[in-house]
């Protein structure tokens, strides 16, 4: 089983849900560059999100940014903490944020049906896998 997402849903979503509208181009199949331009002073914020391992029981991703990046990365995350979900893991230190979907609330329901086998980054779109369990 295949779903697919656009970069443009994917965009228009962050800007409803939170006024921001990044841009999103893919650097390999594994590699998805992530930027934002919050305004005319403001530099760019670029950030490239890497597919590092995939496994039935947990999803590995890594992120490379600019230290200014890493820093407002680190105190977001510092702040939200008690709103990241049991089951999601992220190490602003090293970079990498692991998630485990069959601790992940919202998505616990559905591992009981489906294992995640692949995500891609296309030219317009995040292509992810399912297998049947």
């Amino acid at each position: 089983m295949k779903v697919s997402i656009s970069y443009d849903e994917v965009s228009d979503m962050l800007k409803q849900k939170f006024g921001v509208r990044p841009n999103f181009k893919r650097q390999d199949d594994k590699v998805l560059n992530v930027s934002y331009k919050p305004s005319g002073f403001v530099p760019t914020v670029r950030l490239a999100v890497k597919v590092e391992a995939l496994r039935k029981d947990v999803v590995c991703f890594s992120y490379d940014c600019s230290m200014p990046v890493s820093l407002l990365i680190a105190g977001a995350v510092g702040h939200l903490q008690n709103r990241i979900p049991d089951g999601v893991e992220i190490d602003v230190d090293c970079k990498r944020v692991n998630i485990y979907p069959q601790s992940v609330e919202k998505l616990s329901h559905l591992c009981e049906h489906v294992f995640l086998t692949d995500i891609l980054f296309t030219e317009t779109s995040i292509d992810v896998s399912f297998g049947l369990v």
